[in-house]
């Protein structure tokens, strides 16, 4: 018995040393990051907190809407969220929006620093719509609303919005999950019109240097259908719709790139 109770303080002693190296890591690593987002003068960050998803199959794009099999069944994140500003040198937060029973996703801040523009589903709903909101967590206003998904928006030079939205009213070809392709809109709203003529999901538009939009295509006309999630650009216009990298060779899934 002797030996035993040592063994189990042996045990314990070494966890504990495990866990006190992962906390110094972990602080080393934050030190720096924190230095490196200094470095270029970044002094806030902001970011969303919210729940997993429900698509039991993993798929990254069925992460909105419900499924077609089931309309009872929806993809979005579980309830429960946050916008968060997070200051890089004190590492306080502040709650921007707390909605314990609603999903907040992919926040972008403006060119002049002093908006962010998100999606929202609201607790008690189902989609998610655009909403904007000052950095100083006031004059939260709502951009898009309907029986619809608005996802991935970020501004345009001009002030319009460029998004994802399930307004095709299409469903991928190979699953259960709606379609989402690129849409354009002005700050408030009005003006709505499709940009692409995607057959399956479209994600994370970012604008390009050259003013052109940078998104990822899912491509799969007489062809493989899970080989090809590569990028394509499109003028704000929506003319000039063609490859950036890749769609010629399988493998790969381009998401959220930039500039």
């Amino acid at each position: 018995m002797p030996g035993r109770v040592e063994a189990v303080r042996q045990s314990e002693l070494v966890r504990e040393r495990i866990q006190q190296e992962r906390l110094k890591a972990q602080l080393a690593q934050r030190q720096a990051a924190i230095a490196r987002l200094q470095e270029f003068g970044v002094e806030e960050i902001v970011f969303a907190e919210r729940g997993h998803g429900r698509d039991i199959s993993g798929h990254y794009y069925a992460n909105f809407g419900y499924s077609c099999g089931d309309p009872d069944v929806w993809f979005h994140a579980e309830d429960g969220t946050k916008l968060t500003k997070l200051n890089v040198r004190t590492g306080k937060m502040v709650d921007l929006v707390n909605d314990p029973g609603g999903s907040i996703r992919d926040p972008q801040v403006h060119y002049d620093a002093q908006r962010i523009l998100f999606s929202y589903r609201k607790g008690g709903t189902h989609r998610y719509h655009l909403y904007e909101i000052n950095t100083d967590g006031s004059g939260l206003r709502q951009i898009t609303d309907g029986p619809y998904d608005d996802v991935e928006a970020t501004y345009l030079p001009d002030d319009d919005i460029v998004f994802c939205s399930t307004r095709c009213n299409r469903w991928i070809g190979c699953w259960l999950a709606e379609t989402a392709i690129l849409y354009r809109c002005d700050s408030d709203g009005e003006n709505m019109r499709m940009l692409s003529s995607g057959s399956f999901t479209e994600n994370t538009p970012a604008v390009l240097p050259d003013g052109r939009i940078l998104y990822t295509r899912w491509e799969y006309v007489n062809r493989d259908p899970v080989s090809f999630h590569h990028l394509w650009t499109i003028n704000p216009d929506g003319t000039g719709q063609m490859v950036y990298y890749g769609n010629m060779i399988p493998g790969g899934v381009f998401l959220d790139a930039k500039p």
